[in-house]
């Protein structure tokens, strides 16, 4: 069923959302809004996937928790890329995150922050009317050229004709606003408003255990410089992750080259696309995701093969929508000329004609250049504990740190896990990430007692970090692999991890930020346990893709990670005072420890800490991060 109009909101605006919804329908406009019109069973992800393919016009229901939330970025991003109208309805005067700005910076925002929300909401239904009325559809290649709150606008023209949209709407004012709103369109081009464009060329058919090259073209699409271009590709299909860098690209300008892979095994896979690079003051890394096919093949080189059995992705035939939508698996046998492939060396060695198509990118995170160099200068040696701290001495497995106070408004907790096992599931007893839909709604908690109480569980064995299903009931997935009881899937790279076909995982494992380890100029002075080798560094990290964190975050600690405000962070903490990158917490000789990087506002009891010094976490001394007060509580 087609629809006219998508929804995006944080569930959190639960009401307006609902309200928006229905005045938009009794203006007869088939408006799709989640979770009401996803089908029981039916995959989240692609169920909104399908629904913007669907739609001409997305209404963003903005407020502070729109802004902070990774679904709603999301799903603005899609409409984006696939050539919908955005228009945010604000309902709180609050100015868009780096993420959002990227793809709503310059469109026309209708606040409703003044007087009664039924009047507002009556203009934008006659806007969003006037527009799938009026106007011809969204030309994909095209977005919105109304600013964002402080911003200048672009066309007073627009301004004003949208200010004057009547409550119930005149045929005449709503014509003239679908023909601003037309006319404008047309001065912008691009698709989206990243600076970066990625698009690959499957140049090779690839078969399992041999080698192969994707070709690669980075398009600047801005109008500055970019430095420092780093692109990796990774897969479990492929046996290492291919990477390529680039020192300087100047505005507009295109470069392209060859990465060599070598396939590892047969299937079809999710090919996973980072792109990082600095542009003037910030640094900036971009992911996408397409799926590819590798073939497998008898490895005796004179086999005569049919050629109708292999398949290479290609992005001509693709309908260009959605992640990964971009190529789609063609039959060799249609690319090539009758009897040009007869054994696996012609297959081998077969150039296919060029058919370069974009991977849908976007934002994971953007920080300043100023952060990454505090980043930096906090590593190397010559950590000190602060004398008051030298007696501090509590070990332990679980660091539980939990909001002093509640009246500015809902906080989540943290825990810390530096256990060999870390469980997954919905139970506040058993799990050490909560894996509930949240906020709670009676169709959140449905959906949440239709995963187990441990439904996965993720173990350290002979230093690698391993996954496996817990014997839930609704089964569980790893980058689109069945996970099984009595195997364990080793995670070696970032990936996706749904539970019971809805709960959806963004699963990074994060290297150390310190590779040489810690060196304490006078630990001999602290009384703790003895030095012992990690079994592995770093830490891994899980973010929910399609629900909110519920009540705390949750972190796989092996000996290091970095916290602030910045998605660079494992530890993300959105706290008022709290820098992109503030500081770091540790896991060392059986006990947690934290550190402040140059600038950082953090204290433990009454001491704030300086750069270079590192405190010993016990339940003794509170930790203030910024304004924002925390409870400890270490365990066994």
């Amino acid at each position: 069923m087609p629809f006219d109009v998508f929804i995006s909101y944080s569930a959190k605006d639960k009401a307006p959302a609902e309200a928006v919804c229905a005045k938009l329908e009794a203006a007869n406009l088939r408006c799709w809004i989640a979770p009401r019109d996803i089908r029981p069973g039916a995959d989240w992800a692609e169920s909104i996937i399908a629904a913007l393919r669907s739609c001409r016009v997305m209404v963003l229901i903005f407020s502070s928790h729109a802004n902070t939330s990774p679904q709603v970025r999301r799903e603005v991003q899609r409409a984006c890329e696939k050539g919908l109208t955005v228009m945010p309805f604000r309902i709180e005067d609050v100015q868009p995150s780096a993420s959002l700005e990227y793809y709503i910076g310059s469109v026309h925002w209708l606040d409703a922050l003044t007087g009664p929300m039924e009047g507002h909401i009556e203009k934008l239904a006659s806007l969003v009317k006037a527009f799938t009325d009026g106007s011809s559809p969204p030309d994909p290649q095209r977005t919105e050229s109304h600013t964002a709150p402080g911003s200048p606008p672009t066309t007073s023209s627009t301004q004003s004709a949208i200010a004057e949209a009547p409550a119930a709407g005149t045929a005449e004012v709503c014509n003239e606003v679908a023909s601003v709103i037309r006319e404008s369109r047309k001065e912008l081009p691009g698709e989206t408003d990243l600076p970066l464009r990625l698009s690959l060329h499957f140049n090779k058919a690839i078969v399992a255990g041999y080698s192969s090259t994707i070709a690669i073209r980075i398009e600047n699409r801005s109008p500055a410089p970019l430095e420092n271009i780093d692109l990796t590709l990774e897969s479990n299909g492929i046996g290492s992750n291919p990477c390529k860098a680039f020192r300087r690209m100047p505005p507009g300008s295109t470069t392209r080259d060859l990465l060599e892979i070598e396939a590892a095994k047969g299937g079809n896979f999710v090919l996973r696309c980072r792109v990082r690079f600095s542009q003037g003051d910030s640094l900036y890394n971009l992911r996408g995701t397409t799926q590819f096919t590798v073939n497998v093949i008898p490895g005796d080189q004179s086999l005569n093969i049919n050629i109708s059995d292999i398949q290479v992705p290609r992005g001509a035939q693709a309908d260009n929508a959605g992640a990964g939508g971009e190529f789609v698996p063609v039959k060799i046998e249609n690319l090539v000329p009758p009897g040009a492939i007869r054994t696996l060396n012609d297959l081998l060695n077969y150039s296919l004609p060029e058919d370069f198509a974009a991977i849908p990118l976007e934002l994971d995170y953007e920080v300043s250049q100023a952060a990454v160099r505090r980043v930096d200068a906090a590593g190397g040696s010559g950590w000190n504990i602060p004398k008051q701290f030298l007696g501090s001495v509590q070990t332990g497995t679980k660091l539980l740190l939990d909001p002093a106070e509640s009246g500015s408004g809902f906080i989540r907790g943290i825990r810390l896990i530096a256990r060999p096992e870390f469980k997954l599931g919905r139970s506040k007893q058993e799990a050490d990430f909560l894996t509930w839909f949240w906020p709670r709604t009676p169709e959140h908690d449905e959906m949440t007692r239709r995963l187990s109480r441990v439904h996965v569980v993720g173990t350290v064995e002979a230093g690698k970090v391993f996954i496996r299903d817990a014997g839930s009931t609704n089964e569980s997935t790893f980058e689109g692999h069945p996970l099984q009881s009595e195997q364990n899937d080793q995670i070696d790279q970032r990936g996706t991890l749904i539970l019971g076909h809805e709960y959806a995982l963004d699963v990074t494992p994060c290297p150390s930020a310190l590779p040489e380890g810690l060196h304490i100029d006078n630990t001999r002075l602290w009384n703790g346990p003895s030095p012992a080798k990690p079994a592995i560094r770093g830490c891994v990290r899980f973010i929910p893709t399609n629900s909110e964190i519920a009540l705390y975050d949750a972190l796989w600690l092996f000996t290091d990670a970095n916290f602030g405000t910045s998605r660079l962070n494992p530890l993300v903490l959105d706290l008022p005072g709290v820098a992109e990158v503030e500081g770091r917490f540790l896991y060392y000789r059986g006990n947690f420890w934290i550190e402040a990087f140059e600038g950082a506002n953090i204290r433990v009891g009454n001491v704030r800490l300086r750069p270079k010094e590192i405190v010993p976490i016990t339940d003794a001394q509170p930790i203030v991060f910024g304004n924002t007060p925390f409870r400890v509580k270490v365990e066994a």
